[in-house]
């Protein structure tokens, strides 16, 4: 639920608009694992859910799973104006990456937006507590 609203965030850092009249592309980096593509999936369907927006899709820039050039050549065909979330702590060089395929298919700003990746925010902070701790008791329940 944290990272939901963390992704819910980053989109409506760009925009002023009703969740409900934007469409949301997320970016993930991708693996040769299946379950990475359902679990990714499974967020995709929490923020569509929790927020109500027009349509939440996934894409990867590798492995398995619809390829981000792929999605790329569906979008701005709708009426509703896309905003790509890469989900990712940190992006460096993959964010301009991304950013350089945008601009090669000509999209306006209007057409695509490109949002800030999940960064490190208080939601995600608390989320790799959580995790940490968990992992900290299975280690100690186990042993």
């Amino acid at each position: 639920k944290k990272l939901i609203d963390s992704l819910h965030d980053r989109i409506m850092e760009q925009t002023a608009r009703k969740s409900e009249e934007i469409d949301v592309l997320l970016i993930g980096r991708g693996s040769s694992d299946q379950d990475v593509e359902k679990d990714f999936s499974k967020i995709a369907n929490h923020l569509h859910k929790r927020f109500n927006y027009g349509k939440v899709d996934i894409c990867f820039l590798y492995g398995r799973g619809p390829s981000f050039e792929e999605k790329l050549k569906t979008l701005g065909k709708g009426e509703k104006p896309v905003f790509i979330v890469p989900y990712f702590l940190f992006t460096g060089l993959l964010k301009m990456g991304i950013q350089k395929k945008v601009e090669e298919y000509g999209f306006s700003k209007k057409q695509v937006v490109l949002c800030e990746c999940l960064g490190y925010d208080e939601n995600v902070r608390q989320v790799l507590i959580e995790r940490v701790e968990q992992s900290l008791f299975s280690l100690v329940g186990s042993g």
